[in-house]
């Protein structure tokens, strides 16, 4: 009997060149096609997009369309929402790239919602693999030959959206179970339609992926705040079990053998249908042990930094305000395109990339910049040269007498702005590409109102000296490079390279003791320093001009910080820091770098320079609000024998707060 039900299939995707071609196939051959596909990129970099669209035009049906949407470094919930948007039809269906639907699988959702008049009904998934590694993480998530009830392959009215809300869309993990429930407290018991089957099989097959898997999964269940009672056993039960194992003599290994054999044995087995689990692999079951214990403790860490993260962006992840966090972007995007990294120093490679540097290119940098940054230049094999920077930090000699170079860096320091006229007289010149610095410039403009890190074709923000956050690094693109191939975004992953920033945060939000709290604490950490290594700051390390320290993938609340950022007041407050320093500073005899802060700049600190007094006076000033003061840069290994006496005698009162 022919059905009439039109259906649009939206599908979440991320570099799954892999497993496409089975789901294609098994769209085709559905005896119920749908007439809307959306497939919703997160950024694929390894051809899907082009994989879908070849398929399409050689294997498309008549009366039905396919589209690939753009959405870089959107979660699967941000995914499913954008295709939801999009869709056309009242009637949709989400699958997941890696899953294969059975033939009749889609017909057999629209019959049973036509016969129920259910508004949402659940398709099942059977969990199965082949390799024996991958069948030991089978069995030990979901249970090997099991079938449950999942999001992708199921089948929803648009009405549900309306009445419930879209999924959270900054959590990779979690977010079924989020949505999940507010679907149940609407509509009571889930419609499941065991004959609407899908099956996936493409579990990790090695060490790394599944712990990495397990780590994720739980720092996003954390922010999404399910499992709390789970989570709460493992956070506190599974250190108690290893203490015990540790020191509890045979009593401690008895328990802690037991809860091998419960976690590795007995509960697969629990969960899986097939008997036994492995089939003809038995390998998989010698596996399962270690492997469990491993998990075990993947999900703790995750779980501990789940929590960490909730520190900083409490309400950025659930409930009504995922689909602000979603749509937001900050407001020095514009007409230009933004990629966020963990470290600014990871969006200056994919700037460098960008603007052609290769190895044995030259890259034109000012002589008064921190070491670090010479770590993207070196691993892209290019090759730095310099231009000397006045004491007031703007350009020391005409444009006409810098070195050729392929690309040349402006760095608006401390969130002031740089004046771009040398170095566009420069670029005119020599053919070179302007790469706008401004590390320091998060919120600042320049006295035309314009953005800092948007007045040239590429800007790179380090978001993380502006906010206390863990990480946090920005690449700005013009439209200039809007036909270019850019980088995808990478996941927001990443569980911070400075992950005490979080608690320093936490410390000064306190209720009238913040401020004590966090002076003390830092203090002792200084002291502590100072006792381990002779300085009670960190010593400066050479190899930071040739390696970088982290993964590219930002920190999981980032997004949730920015958009939590109430720009305005952060910018009075920069502001009236500053005026404040200034004052002080023209009281103890300290001399401003710069001689006054311009409209529209939000400052990143108050930079001067001084004798022993000034410098203890701007130290007791800073110390009573809760700031700190250091010295800046930490000079490159080539000039550190050469600089001028303004290269090393600035200091810094940093508004970071």
């Amino acid at each position: 009997m022919s059905l009439n039900f039109p259906v649009t299939l939206v599908i979440p995707i991320l570099n799954e060149s892999a497993s496409l071609p089975e789901l294609l196939q098994a769209l085709k051959a559905q005896s119920h096609r749908p007439d809307e596909i959306i497939f919703s990129d997160a950024g694929s970099s390894d051809g899907s997009p082009a994989l879908i669209e070849a398929w399409w035009r050689e294997e498309g049906w008549a009366n039905a369309s396919c589209s690939v949407l753009s959405r870089l470094g959107a979660m699967p919930g941000a995914g499913r929402n954008a295709g939801v948007r999009a869709a056309r039809n009242v009637w949709i269906a989400f699958i997941d790239g890696g899953i294969t639907p059975a033939g009749d699988w889609l017909e057999q959702l629209c019959r049973h919602a036509q016969a129920t008049q259910a508004p949402a009904v659940f398709g099942v998934c059977h969990f199965s693999a082949q390799a024996p590694f991958a069948k030991a993480v089978c069995a030990l998530s979901y249970g090997h030959g099991a079938v449950h009830p999942v999001i992708p392959a199921s089948l929803f009215a648009r009405q549900v959206f309306a009445e419930i809300g879209e999924f959270p869309a900054l959590l990779r993990a979690g977010e079924d179970l989020v949505w999940m429930a507010a679907l149940q407290a609407r509509y009571g018991t889930r419609e499941v339609c065991k004959a609407a089957r899908v099956s996936y099989t493409h579990f990790p097959t090695g060490w790394h992926q599944a712990l990495r898997k397990w780590r994720v999964t739980e720092l996003h269940c954390v922010l999404a705040e399910v499992r709390t009672g789970q989570q709460a056993l493992y956070l506190l039960g599974l250190p108690a079990l290893y203490v015990l194992a540790g020191v509890g003599g045979s009593v401690g290994a008895a328990v802690f053998v037991a809860y091998l054999l419960l976690r590795g044995m007995i509960d697969p087995t629990r969960r899986s249908l097939d008997r036994p689990w492995w089939g003809g692999r038995p390998g998989a079951a010698l596996i399962a042990l270690p492997l469990v214990a491993a998990l075990d403790i993947a999900k703790w860490v995750g779980i501990v930094q789940g929590i960490g993260v909730r520190l900083v962006a409490q309400d950025g992840f659930g409930g009504g305000s995922m689909s602000t966090a979603e749509t937001w972007q900050p407001a020095f995007v514009g007409k230009g395109q933004v990629r966020y990294y963990s470290l600014a120093r990871h969006a200056l490679i994919e700037a460098l990339r960008l603007a052609g540097v290769r190895p044995g290119s030259r890259v034109l940098l000012p002589e008064y910049l921190c070491r670090d940054l010479l770590a993207p230049i070196h691993l892209l094999g290019a090759i730095p040269c310099w231009y000397p920077v006045a004491s007031d930090l703007a350009t020391a000699m005409p444009p006409a007498d810098w070195p050729v170079a392929d690309v040349v860096l402006a760095v608006n320091y401390f969130g002031f702005p740089q004046d771009l006229a040398p170095f566009q007289a420069y670029a005119e010149r020599t053919g070179a590409v302007i790469i706008e610095d401004n590390a320091h410039g998060y919120l600042s403009r320049d006295q035309a109102g314009q953005w800092l890190g948007c007045r040239t074709s590429l800007g790179v923000f380090s978001l993380r000296k502006t906010l206390r956050i863990p990480d946090g690094g920005a690449l700005w693109l013009g439209e200039a490079f809007a036909a270019s191939a850019l980088p995808a975004q990478v996941p927001f992953d990443g569980v911070g390279v400075h992950p005490a920033q979080l608690i320093k945060a936490r410390l000064r939000s306190l209720p009238v003791v913040g401020k004590l709290a966090y002076r003390l604490t830092t203090a002792l950490a200084r002291a502590l320093r100072k006792l381990r290594t002779g300085s009670d700051v960190p010593a400066a390390d050479p190899a930071s001009e040739q390696t970088l320290p982290a993964s590219a993938h930002p920190w999981a609340g980032l997004l949730p910080a920015l958009a939590g950022c109430p720009a305005p007041t952060e910018i009075k407050r920069r502001r009236s820091a500053y005026a404040s320093c200034a004052a002080v500073g023209e009281q103890v005899g300290a001399v401003p770098v710069f001689a006054d802060l311009p409209q529209n700049c939000a400052p990143y600190a108050y930079a001067f320079r001084g004798d022993a007094a000034a410098l203890a006076g701007m130290r007791r000033h800073a110390a009573r609000h809760g700031f700190d003061l250091v010295s800046w840069p930490d000079l490159p290994t080539e000039i550190v024998g050469q600089a001028p006496a303004h290269y090393c005698n600035v200091f810094l009162v940093n508004f970071l707060w």
